[in-house]
């Protein structure tokens, strides 16, 4: 009966888990979108929105990714130039792979799409390739590395 009650709480947890981390894709899609446009003020904005997610979130995260998650969306949305942007935005990725990984949300199809110039990757809801690290100038430039369903 003890392990029966275990089982429940540990599936309610992470069921609590994937729908937080499902509420914090939809701000980090926006991030994304915001990188592509290069729209400095949009990307401080978005990221500003993506830091309330994640801090949301965090309680549902395993450490040490929960630690990562809010310091780098931290930092994404204090940073100043597009450029700055740009490179926190690739360990912010990382984390947030992670996280959907671990969590699994439901009825989700997550793209981890790679840029080979940047050595980096993101996430997408949509297997069309729109690179966030260089924008407009290598819109379709990287792959589909990974189908995280």
């Amino acid at each position: 009966m003890k392990r029966y009650i275990t089982m429940l709480f540990c599936f309610g947890v992470l069921q609590v888990s994937a729908q937080q981390i499902s509420n914090a894709l939809p701000a980090y899609y926006n991030v994304k979108e915001a990188l592509i446009s290069g729209n400095e003020a949009t990307v401080t904005q978005r990221a500003a929105d993506l830091m309330h997610e994640i801090e949301k979130a965090a309680p549902s995260v395993a450490e040490p990714g929960r630690s990562a998650l809010i310091s780098g969306s931290r930092a994404l949305a204090g940073a100043t130039s597009l450029d700055k942007q740009r490179s926190l935005f690739a360990p912010l990725s990382e984390q947030m792979a992670a996280a959907v990984k671990t969590a699994h949300p439901a009825d989700t199809t997550v793209y981890k799409m790679y840029c080979p110039m940047k050595k980096a990757y993101w996430l997408s809801n949509e297997a069309t390739i729109r690179n966030p690290y260089y924008g407009k100038s290598m819109l379709s430039c990287g792959n589909v590395a990974e189908e995280i369903k």
